[in-house]
């Protein structure tokens, strides 16, 4: 039989219907069972004909055979449809707090209030910035260790929408912002400080162009305050600079100077290294040599009043000196040996190397003419009459007055000595010769410059000696 209220076929005599629980009655199943009769008969037999009157009987009779219903919905659909509704409602609140946590209102209020409580680890991670050595985590901890918390009692975020934030700072954006396409925010704050009048905090974003959460806006920080762009360092060309640890090599030379070409050349004693990017604050500066004494200090870099760091007056160590100081005294009385004997400047020792013709020709010229005065200078001691040296000894060497600074990149030395002597001179009188020992006090000069590992005289200026019998 068929339910009436479903339609569902159930077994002959069942009392509820299998499907929908509706009470199957006995009349409901003789009325099922003859229309069932009813309507076979009227599909498989060859029918008299009849009347108008039966027919319109019979199509009655046929009409109040029952027709299958609709089936209602299951008690898993009807679950599943209330769980679709309950994710697009979830969906939708999600949505929205979403956008309203990625929106730059939101993280310039966040932002402010880590900035306040002095949580720089949360800090850094709101900022747009390219990573180098001077820009990282770890500088960015040392260069905010100092500030202090900002002690409020109540603020307020206010939307300053700007086309760009060069229209409050009247700057250059951040490089870094400019690769980002899209819309720059400033979002100022004010606040209420404890103890204090009301203040003001400005912040800057601008919009990734990478999505965060695949669909909503990145904003990010701009640290315009906090970021020094193209700090410059100018020192001797050979010297070690290090800030903050890290080494300033060849790769920070700064390639291109409007000002001054000849800053760049390469036999130039001075050199400019260019920081593209430091955290603003105070850095500190270590600057070493060969042959100078290692200068400490600390610089400070500042956004908006960048400056260049200058060292162009190293002070040569103390005692890299020694090899001349020791042997000065020495080396003179060999060239006044040198010379009694009439020998040549070419075949000079004395313990150190003179200047190279290839070096510094003039120079060289110099010390050739200097050293042959003093040959002619010991063949004739007088002005008048013919007074030679045939003895000379040294004695009582003392240095005046010595100096020690740099000469382009190279360090450079000049001795003034004062030294005493006793020697036997001839005087020729004729054909008479008079020899007397004699003493006395002559004086000199010498320079020196350290090339190549050595220090090497580049002048020489000798006394002459005069005797009278």
């Amino acid at each position: 039989m068929f339910c009436p209220e479903c339609g569902t076929k159930n077994e002959d005599g069942a009392k509820f219907c299998e499907n929908c629980g509706t009470r199957l009655t006995v009349e409901e199943n003789i009325a099922q069972t003859q229309a069932t009769v009813s309507n076979s008969m009227n599909t498989t037999q060859v029918q008299p004909a009849v009347n108008e009157s039966t027919a319109q009987t019979q199509r009655v009779a046929n009409n109040s055979v029952p027709t299958k219903t609709t089936k209602p919905m299951s008690k898993g659909v009807k679950i599943g449809i209330v769980a679709a509704i309950v994710v697009i409602i979830v969906g939708v609140v999600l949505n929205n707090k979403f956008k309203k946590d990625t929106s730059p209102e939101t993280v310039a209020k966040e932002y402010f209030e880590d900035v306040a409580a002095a949580n720089w680890e949360d800090v850094y991670g709101y900022y747009d910035l390219t990573e180098s050595n001077f820009i990282n985590k770890k500088m960015y901890a040392k260069a905010v260790k100092n500030k202090d918390k900002i002690e409020y009692t109540n603020f307020e975020v206010k939307n300053n929408d700007m086309e760009s934030i060069e229209d409050i700072f009247n700057a250059d954006v951040e490089e870094d912002s400019k690769k980002n396409e899209g819309m720059n925010k400033t979002i100022v704050i004010q606040y209420a400080e404890k103890g204090n009048t009301n203040q003001i905090y400005t912040v800057n974003l601008v919009k990734q162009q990478k999505k965060k959460f695949l669909f909503y806006d990145n904003w990010k920080v701009v640290p315009q305050e906090m970021v020094v762009k193209n700090y410059t360092i100018r020192t001797l060309r050979d010297f070690k600079v290090e800030v903050d640890g890290i080494k300033i090599d060849k790769s920070y030379i700064r390639k291109d100077d409007s000002s001054s070409e000849s800053d760049y050349e390469e036999d130039d004693e001075f050199v400019t290294y260019e920081i593209p990017t430091i955290f603003g604050g105070t850095h500190n500066i270590k600057i070493s040599g060969e042959f100078i004494e290692t200068h400490e200090d600390t610089i400070t870099c500042d956004a908006y009043n960048s400056t260049m760091y200058r060292f162009t007056e190293a002070e040569v160590k103390k005692d890299f000196t020694k090899d001349i100081e020791e042997n000065l005294d020495k080396a003179i009385s060999k060239i006044y040996e040198a010379a009694l004997d009439n020998k040549e400047f070419k075949d000079l020792d004395i313990g150190f190397e003179f200047i190279s013709e290839e070096d510094n020709e003039d120079e060289h010229e110099n010390l050739v003419e200097n050293y042959d005065r003093l040959v002619k200078n010991l063949d004739d001691l007088a002005y008048f009459g013919e007074i030679v040296a045939s003895k000379l000894e040294l004695k009582d060497f003392e240095i005046d007055n010595d100096s020690v600074y740099l000469n382009n990149g190279r360090p450079r030395a000049q001795y003034d000595y004062r030294v005493n002597y006793t020697g036997k001179f001839t005087k020729k009188n004729g054909d008479k010769k008079e020899t007397k020992s004699k003493d006395g006090e002559t004086r000199g000069e010498l320079d020196f410059e350290y090339i190549d590992g050595k220090w090497t005289i580049t002048r020489m200026y000798l006394n002459s000696l005069y005797v009278y019998f």
